[in-house]
């Protein structure tokens, strides 16, 4: 399960074999939004389960039962962090769970 403040590395998933697996679907919650756009916070790591954390802008598709599309902003591999975005701010160092890498 996932904490306040912990980050999840994102995969994207296809049912559509035709098309190419490059979608990237986040939970519609990770999504922020403010006066300058929208954004997710990232978790860039600088050891081996430590990082800090930057704010990403990311421009959204369409909801659908997988989350909300990402269409430019992130790619796969990318850690967002997906609970207690209210309690980070850009620049703070982080400890990644073992479950998140």
């Amino acid at each position: 399960n996932l904490l306040p403040g912990m980050s999840a590395e994102v995969y994207s998933t296809n049912k559509d074999k035709t098309k190419t697996n490059t979608d990237i679907y986040v939970p519609a919650s990770t999504v922020l939004e403010d006066s300058a756009g929208r954004f997710v916070y990232t978790v860039n790591l600088t050891d081996n389960r430590q990082g800090t954390i930057s704010r990403r802008s990311v421009v959204i598709g369409p909801l659908n039962e997988n989350g909300i599309l990402i269409v430019d902003g992130l790619i796969i591999g990318d850690h967002i962090v997906t609970a207690g975005m209210s309690k980070v701010t850009e620049g703070m160092a982080v400890r990644l769970m073992p479950e998140a890498m």
